[in-house]
């Protein structure tokens, strides 16, 4: 679940976490690792300039999380400013979101005329609170009903800038009916007190097409929606994946699908991935799934959970119908 440089963080507080002789819970370690990363994360996209000025509880849901950190929260804070401190010094190695926040604590002056922000519905308030310092003229592009990165602390620029706005509703992209479409997809929104009225004309050429592209956060998303297809819908001839098919079956921080079956099938000496290694049964992966509030593994336990044993054999069924580049151009 830890990439190389955070395991070596992780393993240095299996000897700091206080009372760790009177703790009860399984795994505390990893937990209090997986919450400090995202403290990271959380205080390098945003726009404050010291670690107390947020709270962490804030982007804490489940309650079991919340439980987990509210206990550990002074120890959890302290270490997210220890890492800190360590990538500021070279230390360990920095993310990308630290040399952002770096840059945004500079307080840089842009020597621009114009500066034009696009994707402006998911910006960071740190990419933000650089763009507003500039005396620039300001312009953001942006679609409201397109936000993606909110579970990366992303806000709606939109909202925050109170600029005057100027609606750009034709699209060359494709023709009136995927426009008439997506009217009334956006119609749905109204449900969640969106009142505000679409109006899309599509100048686009026209073609049918008889091949459906599925775009989905993660790997994960696709391979289950893959899944599907070749077990509800025996008639699916060929499908393709962007990259290399193999990366599907992992996790972001490089827990394999398989690591999880195994653990399910109480195969301890197969396992790879050395959390899911330290886990008894999938009754302790399922509590560190709450208290970590892990989307990834919680998504790989509910394909283990309902494909069981079937799945090496669904996977090469995939395998067999996937397309390299050259085949999909011929397709």
């Amino acid at each position: 679940m830890l990439s190389p440089v955070q395991g070596k963080q992780q393993r240095s507080l299996n000897t700091q976490l206080p009372d760790r002789k009177k703790v009860k819970e399984k795994h505390t370690e990893y937990i209090v690792a997986n919450h400090i990363k995202k403290f990271v994360a959380y205080f390098c996209n945003s726009d404050k300039k010291k670690v107390q000025e947020l709270n962490y509880l804030d982007v804490v849901s489940d309650n079991k999380a919340r439980a987990f950190v509210t206990k550990y929260y002074n120890y959890i804070e302290n270490q997210t400013r220890s890492q800190l401190s360590k990538m500021n010094k070279s230390e360990i190695e920095i993310t990308h979101d630290f040399y952002l926040k770096k840059f945004q604590l500079y307080e840089p002056k842009l020597d621009y005329d114009f500066i034009l922000f696009d994707e402006g519905q998911d910006a960071s308030p740190a990419m933000l609170d650089v763009f507003f310092r500039q005396e620039a003229v300001k312009v953001v592009v942006g679609d409201t009903h397109q936000q993606i990165y909110s579970w990366r602390f992303a806000v709606n620029s939109l909202e925050k800038a109170g600029f005057k706005t100027y609606q750009l509703s034709t699209s060359f992209r494709f023709g009136q009916d995927i426009a008439n479409l997506a009217v009334q997809v956006l119609k749905y929104k109204k449900h969640i007190n969106d009142k505000h009225h679409a109006v899309i004309t599509g100048n686009g050429n026209f073609r049918e097409q008889k091949t459906k592209a599925i775009l989905a956060r993660t790997n994960l998303g696709l391979l289950l929606r893959a899944i599907k297809y070749v077990t509800e819908k025996r008639n699916v001839k060929n499908i393709y994946f962007e990259g290399n098919i193999n990366s599907y079956t992992y996790a972001d921080e490089g827990t394999s699908l398989y690591d999880v079956l195994n653990l399910y099938n109480g195969k301890h000496h197969l396992i790879k991935d050395s959390l899911l290694k330290a886990m008894k049964d999938m009754t302790e992966l399922n509590d560190y799934i709450e208290k970590t509030e892990d989307i990834q593994l919680g998504m790989m336990v509910s394909i283990v959970s309902e494909y069981g044993n079937r799945i090496p054999g669904i996977i090469n069924i995939i395998k067999k119908k996937h397309l390299d580049n050259e085949e999909r151009g011929k397709s």
